[in-house]
């Protein structure tokens, strides 16, 4: 199966007209909320969540995943873990203050770069994008799949399929490979209903949430991407895409296959 069948990578959809990236290195923080300027695949985001109670760790924490509780609410065996994960996590030093974050957080070296330049919108410079007349969206993608794409494809495939257990890892490689095209999915419908929308990447938020004077939990989350409104209202996005393939143990004798 081709886990990246119609897919566009995030880099690309950076250079979206509607898309606002956040800039590849933050220089400095004015407030415990900057910290969402860092990239999700950065270090700095991985960073921010020691010590600190995520979505990722709340569930396991809470007990949601062990045994007894999986069977009860019905989670995927696939999914379930113990919450001893989460409790060396969340008992980690965490980054408090506005100080602590900037000294461990934006480190160089910096290239020569404005740090918050983002792609051009530019059709005639977009090498990604262009806005052609009477289309049903924003922006129309213009990247051809090459034959050397299509082969590595193939072998990734073929990877996937000699591992252990490929047909549930392939399925969540599926849903990490195919989230910037759902987020393009979801700009499109939106910016159908107003022309203005644009779609912000974002990093983790909450770090400067006040939980009282009395607890010591900090807690922080990372929505998929924001939704920013002519008139400055915002929403954040969550996605979710379904892999399509699915085992097929009809013939038992022989390795599943994914349909």
């Amino acid at each position: 199966p081709d886990i990246a069948w119609r897919s566009i990578p995030l880099d690309h959809l950076r250079y979206h007209p509607n898309f606002r990236p956040l800039p590849e290195t933050v220089r400095d923080l004015a407030s415990l909320e900057d910290v969402r300027n860092f990239r999700q695949a950065s270090w700095q985001w991985d960073a921010l969540h020691q010590g600190r109670c995520t979505t990722s760790q709340a569930v396991a924490a809470l007990g949601f995943l062990e045994p007894m509780a999986g069977d009860l609410l019905g989670v995927p065996k696939s999914w379930r873990r113990g919450g001893l994960g989460a409790y060396h996590r969340l008992r980690k030093r965490p980054l408090r203050t506005l100080e602590e974050m900037k000294e461990e957080l934006c480190v160089g070296p910096f290239d020569t770069a404005v740090a918050d330049d983002r792609p051009s919108n530019s059709t005639t410079s977009n090498p990604y994008w262009k806005i052609p007349r009477r289309f049903p969206f924003a922006a129309k993608y213009m990247v051809p799949i090459s034959k050397e794409l299509q082969r590595r494809r193939r072998a990734q495939a073929e990877v996937y399929t000699e591992s252990p257990g490929f047909e549930w890892s392939i399925r969540c490689a599926w849903g990490n490979v195919q989230e910037a095209t759902a987020l393009l999915t979801a700009l499109n419908y939106f910016w159908q209903q107003n022309n203005n929308i644009v779609l912000k990447e974002v990093g983790m938020c909450g770090a400067g949430l006040e939980l009282g004077s009395a607890s010591h939990l900090l807690v922080g989350a990372t929505p998929d991407a924001l939704l920013c409104h002519p008139d400055g209202t915002l929403e954040a996005v969550e996605v979710k895409n379904h892999c399509p393939f699915l085992p097929n143990y009809r013939v038992s004798s022989q390795k599943p296959s994914l349909n």
